[in-house]
């Protein structure tokens, strides 16, 4: 007899093996197919299909973009001058920021990466933190060397729509009002889940399920 299962999907993919008797009268096989059926990965579970199968880097960007571009329509002018995805004039650093305030009356600068991890667990946020804190680590130093106050902090949002608590102050240092940060909070986390299910969507069908602007 031939049955179909994968392991996002119960429906789909091929299991090969022996049948085996099981309590309560269900069939159970020896070997069921986990490679991913886009790139063949040896496990296609859900943080593999929304955070790790190559075929959709671009869904991955777009998604990132979107949260991205939300966030700087919500920070005001009088935050300072805001720059995305540039490097910063005067540092030698070729880096390149999601998104940075400078304020040069204040001489306070924001250095923040938007970025929207997989969220198993807490840590994953915290993971995420840190690999951002050290990313930035030099150019921090530089910026600080010339006599600003700088600030390193990430936006975080999971893929299934968790919401970092600490979102809440990173808003706050971008200058967003507590109005604000209510509905770009609800925003962010609804298209977030729109993008996931979209990207799971075009897995499991083969359809892409957005639209491409540069298409």
């Amino acid at each position: 007899m031939a049955a179909r299962s994968r392991g996002v999907e119960p429906a789909r993919g091929r299991v090969t093996g022996e049948k085996r008797g099981c309590e309560y009268g269900a069939v159970c096989f020896s070997h069921w197919d986990t490679k991913c059926r886009r790139c063949c990965y040896v496990v296609e579970n859900l943080p593999h299909v929304l955070r790790s199968c190559k075929p959709h880097a671009r869904a991955w960007q777009l998604h990132h973009n979107t949260v991205q571009d939300h966030l700087v329509r919500v920070i005001p002018a009088a935050a300072g001058e805001i720059s995305v995805n540039c490097t910063i004039p005067g540092c030698e650093s070729q880096m390149r920021p999601n998104i940075v305030i400078m304020n040069e009356e204040a001489k306070k600068v924001v250095i923040m990466d938007v970025t929207i991890p997989f969220e198993n667990r807490h840590q994953a946020f915290t993971n995420a933190q840190a690999r951002k804190q050290e990313k930035y680590t030099l150019l921090a130093d530089t910026l600080r060397g010339h006599g600003y106050n700088v600030m390193v902090d990430m936006l975080i949002v999971g893929t299934l729509g968790a919401w970092d608590p600490s979102n809440e102050s990173v808003l706050h240092a971008c200058c967003v009002s507590h109005c604000y940060t209510k509905l770009t909070r609800c925003l962010m986390v609804s298209n977030t889940i729109c993008w996931s299910h979209n990207i799971y969507m075009e897995h499991i069908t083969g359809h892409c399920q957005y639209s491409d602007p540069t298409r």
